[in-house]
């Protein structure tokens, strides 16, 4: 749908949470895009998180209520 320049909606259990709407750029997104070359920084040496390692990195120290 965004490529044919429709939004996309998204919902859950009924409701609309947010709406996608295609870039209209004419130059389009270049290769070199930062968001493509993420995968660069990953690691296969990474170690799980658990659900309060992640609100830690996040919140900045505290956890979350959940």
């Amino acid at each position: 749908m965004l490529e044919s320049g429709k939004p996309v909606g998204l919902t859950h259990r009924g409701q609309r949470l947010a709406s996608i709407f295609p870039v209209r750029q004419t130059n389009g997104i270049s290769s070199d895009d930062p968001l493509y070359q993420f995968h660069r920084y990953a690691t296969a040496k990474a170690t799980r998180l658990s659900d309060r390692d992640i609100d830690r990195i996040v919140y900045g120290g505290g956890t979350a209520v959940h």
